[in-house]
């Protein structure tokens, strides 16, 4: 049993401390995800990106593994990679090494569609096989809370 005032004080503050890094941790990391859902919508299926941040969101790549959808994002007002595009892109890679051509800018709370178009090699799964949809985003969130000059004022 603790004893002495100034024990307890330090118990306090260092469970004080726990929280705040806990909470820290969960504000950097987890707090502003998008949410990445699966839709049906009139015999296709689409991928959902709902940013819940209230600052950008640019999503840099969507990719799929094994190949056997192609993400198409026709019918957006700021994206042009048509679905021909798309299933190209997805059977004969691109000319950036096998990575995706897909970049696509979500302003504050708004959310986008991608349509995933099905390939032949769609046919050949087996009903337990795993398909994996990876979104990589970034935000554009300052570092700091308020902007630093890049000069010091001159001093007078």
């Amino acid at each position: 049993m603790i004893s002495d005032p100034v024990e307890w004080l330090k118990l306090v503050g260092s469970i004080g401390g726990l929280a705040s890094s806990g909470f820290l941790i969960y504000d950097r990391v987890y707090r502003f995800r998008p949410i990445v859902y699966l839709q049906p919508q009139k015999g296709s299926v689409y991928l959902c990106v709902r940013n819940v941040a209230n600052e950008t969101l640019v999503i840099d790549r969507i990719d799929v593994s094994p190949k056997v959808f192609a993400v198409s994002m026709k019918g957006n007002k700021d994206d042009f990679v048509s679905r021909v595009d798309a299933s190209v892109d997805a059977m004969f890679g691109t000319e950036t090494d096998g990575e995706s051509r897909t970049f696509s800018v979500l302003g504050p709370l708004e959310e986008r569609s991608f349509q995933l178009n099905a390939l032949k090699e769609c046919d050949a799964l087996n009903s337990d096989d795993k398909i994996r949809i990876r979104c990589i985003w970034r935000t554009t969130r300052r570092p700091w809370p308020i902007r630093l000059p890049r000069h010091s004022p001159p001093r007078v």
